[in-house]
C-alpha cells in the first residue's frame, strides 16, 4: 500500500524527470520519455522527436527508430506520423543505394496513404518511388509513377508539386534519349515554378534544356542555357551548381574543340570547387583541364592536372571506405546504447530491491515495538514466543545482508566483464583500423588497374601491390614467430651492396610516387653472415618507411662506416619530420604507431619497424634511431661480423663511374654518330618524363649497337627512382667520351 512518504518520492521523481527532459533534451531522456508514455499519442511524439535528434548526424539510429515510429502510428491510425517515418525511411536507405529496401517501405507507405485518401503524401511517395527506379535505370517504371504522382496531385489540388514532379519526368526522357519529350516536360516545370513562384526548379530545367541542346549538336542554345543558369546560382551560395553548370560549360567546348574556353571555364570550376572542397566537382574540372592542355600542347600542365585528377578520384575512393567503416562504427555504438540502457534497467531493479528492503526492515522494526509493548503487557506468557520472533527476525535480517552482498558481488562482475569487454573491443578496432590502413594503398593499387594503358604495366601492378600486401603478412606472422621463438634463419656469406640493391625493386613506384631519389653509399665490397631474404625484406621496411615520411622530390641516403669499435654501421637516412626522443623505443613495438609518433604523419602499425628489430637481433646484431624533429631520421644496424674486401668509403656511384673509366660502356664511333641525335632527345627531357624515356630507349634498341645494353639498363634504373643527377651523367659520359 503507498504511503504518503511514498507519494512524495514518486511526485519528486516526476519533477525532476520533467525538469530534466525539458532543460536539456538527450536520447536517454528521449528515450525514457517514449518508455514512460501513459498512451499511443505520447509515445508516438517521443518517437518523433528522437528521429528528429539523430536525423542529421546517425543514419542508422533513424532507420531504427523510424521503424518503430511507423509501427506506433499505425497502431494509432495516426497515417499523418506513418508517413513521416515512411519518408524518412526512404530518403535514408536511397541515400545508402539501398533501392530495394527503399521501395519495400515506398510501396507500404503508399498502401496506407491511398487507404486514407490523402492526395499530398501519396503524390510524395509516389515521387520517391519515381526516383528510386531511376537511381535503379529502370526508367519505364519511373515514368509509370512519376505520372501517378503527377495525376494524383492534379487532380488532389496539389499542384505546389507539379514543378517537382514534371522536373523528375523530364530527367527520366532525357535519360532515356527522348529529347523532345524532355522538352514538353521541362516547359511543364517551368510553368509550374512560375505561377508558385518555386525558381529552385528553374536551374535544373535550364540544366536540361543545355544538355537536350548538346545532345542535338546545337552548341549555341546549350551555351546561352547554362549561361543563364550560371547567373541565376552566381547571385545564391549554391556552391555545388555553380561548379556543375562551369563543367557543363567546359564539357561543350570540349566537343566543340574550343580548348582556350574549356581551359577558361574548367579553370574557374576547378578553382571555385578545390576552394569549396568539392572534390567530386574538382575531379570533373581537372580531367576536363588535362585534356586541354593535352591537345594545346602543354604537356607539363597536362600532366599537373592528370595528376590532380588521380589524387582526387583516389580521395573520393577511401572518403567512401572511410565512411563505411564510420557506418559500422554507428552501429557498434548504437549496440553499446543498448547494453548501456539494459545496465540502465538492471540499475533500476536493484533500487527497487533496495526500496523494499528498506521497507522490510521498517515493518520489522515496527513489529519488534508492538512485541516489546505486548511483553511488557503480557511478561510472562509471551517471553517464549518473544525469543523465538527474535530469533527469526535474526535469521531474516542474515538473509537480506547475505542477498545484498551478493547483489553487490554480482553488480561488480557486470562492471568488470563489461570493463574487459570495452578493452578487447578498443585493441580490435585500433588492430582492425591499422591493417586496413596499411593494405588500403595496394589494394585501391589493385582497384584501379584498369587505368593502366598496357597489360605489362598491370602485370607489374599486380606482382608488386600482391608483394606489398604478403610483405605486410609475411612481417605480422614473422613477428608472432619471433616471439614464440620459432623463426629459423638461412645463415650464408652475402655482399651487403647486393642485398640493398635488391630491394630497390620493391620501393621502386612508391619513388615514382614522391619523385625521390635513393642515394646508395653503401660499400659494394663488404661481406656479412646473414639470411639474405630476411635481411633484404628488413632494407625495404626502412625504405618504405622512409620514402612514406620524406616530402616529395627529397633524397633518402643509405651508407655505411666502419665505426671506432670495430663495429660496420649501416644507415637510412631521410630528411622527414623527425621523431621525438621520449618515442625512440615504442617506435620499434608492434602496433605502437596508432597515431603515428612523426609529427603531422599519417598513422601507420609499425609491423615493418617491429620486424625489422626482431630481425636484426634475430642475426645477433643491434638496431636503433637517431632524430631530431624537423631535421629527419637515421635508422641504423651495427653489424659485428663482416669482412672487407678493400677501402669501405667507394660507393656505388663511384662503381659506375669506374665502369665508364672501364670501357664497359665503349661504343664504336659509327655507333656514337648513330647514338648522338638519341642522347640529344634525352637531354632534353626531364628525368621524370618515363614515357618519353622509354619510347627513346625502345629506338635505341632497335639500332642494335654494341655493348650498349649495360648503359640503358643504367638510364632505366636513374628514370625509375628519378635520379636526375644520374640520369644527365650517363648521357654525358657518352656524349662526351
Amino acid at each position: 500500500m503507498l504511503t504518503s512518504r511514498h507519494l512524495l518520492i514518486i511526485f519528486l521523481l516526476l519533477i525532476h524527470s520533467t525538469l530534466s527532459y525539458s532543460n536539456n533534451s538527450t536520447p536517454d531522456s528521449l528515450l525514457i520519455k517514449y518508455h514512460n508514455a501513459y498512451n499511443d499519442s505520447i509515445k508516438v511524439q517521443a518517437l518523433r522527436e528522437i528521429v528528429n535528434y539523430w536525423k542529421t548526424g546517425d543514419p542508422d539510429s533513424v532507420i531504427l527508430y523510424s521503424k518503430i515510429l511507423i509501427k506506433e502510428a499505425l497502431n494509432n491510425n495516426n497515417i499523418k506520423m506513418a508517413y513521416k517515418g515512411y519518408y524518412w525511411l526512404i530518403n535514408n536507405y536511397g541515400n545508402r543505394s539501398e533501392y530495394d529496401s527503399a521501395l519495400f517501405y515506398a510501396f507500404s507507405g503508399l498502401e496506407h496513404c491511398l487507404n486514407y485518401g490523402d492526395a499530398y503524401p501519396s503524390s510524395i511517395l509516389l515521387l520517391l518511388i519515381g526516383e528510386q527506379y531511376r537511381a535503379l535505370a529502370q526508367y519505364d517504371n519511373a515514368l509509370t509513377y512519376l505520372n501517378q504522382a503527377w495525376i494524383i496531385a492534379d487532380t488532389g489540388k496539389q499542384e505546389k508539386l507539379n514543378p517537382s514532379i514534371a522536373n523528375r519526368i523530364a530527367s527520366v526522357y532525357y535519360e532515356k534519349g527522348f529529347l523532345d519529350s524532355t522538352l514538353i516536360w521541362i516547359e511543364k516545370s517551368t510553368a509550374f515554378s512560375k505561377k508558385y513562384k518555386q525558381h529552385k526548379y528553374d536551374v535544373n530545367n535550364l540544366l536540361l534544356k543545355g544538355a537536350v541542346s548538346r545532345d542535338k549538336k546545337n552548341y549555341k542554345d546549350a551555351l546561352d542555357n547554362f549561361n543563364k543558369a550560371l547567373v541565376m546560382v552566381k547571385s545564391s551560395a549554391l556552391d555545388y551548381e555553380i561548379s556543375s553548370i562551369l563543367n557543363n560549360i567546359s564539357s561543350t567546348y570540349a566537343i566543340m574543340e574550343d580548348w582556350k574556353n574549356v581551359i577558361k571555364f574548367a579553370g574557374e570550376s576547378y578553382q571555385y570547387s578545390s576552394s569549396k572542397n568539392l572534390k567530386a566537382l574538382s575531379m570533373v574540372s581537372s580531367e576536363l583541364l588535362a585534356n586541354a592542355y593535352y591537345e594545346t600542347g602543354d604537356y607539363k600542365q597536362a600532366y599537373k592536372f592528370a595528376r590532380l585528377y588521380e589524387q582526387l578520384r583516389n580521395d573520393i575512393f577511401f572518403e567512401e571506405r572511410d565512411k563505411q567503416i564510420a557506418e559500422l562504427n554507428t552501429k557498434y555504438n548504437l549496440q553499446q546504447k543498448e547494453t548501456q540502457i539494459e545496465i540502465q534497467k538492471i540499475n533500476i531493479g536493484k533500487k527497487d530491491l533496495q526500496i523494499k528492503q528498506n521497507n522490510i526492515i521498517t515493518i520489522i522494526i515496527i513489529v519488534a515495538l508492538a512485541l516489546l509493548i505486548v511483553f511488557l503487557i503480557f511478561r510472562y506468557r509471551v517471553y517464549r514466543r518473544l525469543k523465538i520472533i527474535n530469533f527469526q527476525l535474526n535469521e531474516k535480517n542474515d538473509l537480506i545482508v547475505k542477498q545484498k552482498n551478493e547483489i553487490e558481488n554480482y553488480s561488480k562482475k557486470i562492471n568488470n566483464a563489461y570493463t574487459k569487454l570495452q578493452e578487447l573491443d578498443e585493441y580490435k578496432q585500433a588492430t582492425t583500423n591499422m591493417l586496413v590502413h596499411d593494405l588500403k594503398n595496394p589494394l585501391n593499387s589493385l582497384v584501379n588497374i584498369d587505368r593502366f594503358k598496357n597489360e605489362a604495366e598491370s602485370k607489374s601492378t599486380v606482382v608488386r601491390t600482391s608483394k606489398q600486401m604478403l610483405r605486410l603478412i609475411m612481417n605480422l606472422l614473422d613477428i608472432n614467430k619471433a616471439e614464440n621463438n620459432k623463426v629459423k634463419l638461412n645463415f650464408a656469406n652475402v655482399n651487403l651492396f647486393d642485398v640493398i640493391q635488391s630491394s630497390f625493386q620493391e620501393i621502386e613506384y612508391l619513388c615514382k610516387l614522391k619523385n625521390i631519389s635513393i642515394v646508395n653509399k653503401s660499400s659494394f665490397n663488404v661481406y656479412i653472415k646473414a639470411d639474405f631474404n630476411a635481411l633484404s625484406r628488413v632494407f625495404i621496411n626502412l625504405l618504405t618507411n622512409a620514402i612514406k615520411f620524406s616530402p616529395a622530390v627529397g633524397t633518402i641516403i643509405i651508407n655505411s662506416e666502419i665505426t671506432n669499435d670495430k663495429l660496420l654501421k649501416v644507415s637510412v637516412i631521410d630528411n622527414g619530420p623527425g621523431i621525438a626522443k621520449e618515442h625512440y623505443k615504442t617506435i620499434f613495438e608492434k602496433f605502437t604507431q596508432v597515431v603515428d609518433v612523426r609529427s603531422g604523419a599519417a598513422g601507420s602499425s609499425g609491423i615493418g619497424l617491429a620486424y625489422c628489430k626482431l630481425a636484426v637481433e634475430s642475426h645477433g646484431w643491434t638496431m636503433g634511431v637517431e632524430s631530431e624533429l624537423t631535421k629527419g631520421a637515421e635508422f641504423w644496424i651495427l653489424i659485428n661480423d663482416f669482412d672487407v674486401d678493400g677501402d669501405i668509403g667507394k660507393s656505388a656511384a663511384n662503381n659506375d663511374l669506374k665502369e665508364v673509366e672501364n670501357g664497359n660502356f665503349e661504343i664504336s664511333k659509327n655507333d656514337k654518330q648513330k647514338l648522338e641525335p638519341y642522347l640529344r632527345q634525352l637531354l632534353k627531357i626531364d628525368v621524370y618524363a618515363i614515357s618519353e624515356v622509354k619510347k627513346i630507349i625502345l629506338a635505341i634498341r632497335k639500332e642494335s649497337i654494341k655493348n650498349i645494353e649495360p648503359w640503358l639498363q643504367k638510364i632505366q634504373f636513374a628514370t625509375a627512382t628519378l635520379n636526375e643527377e644520374k640520369f644527365v651523367f650517363l648521357i654525358k659520359s657518352l656524349l662526351n667520351g
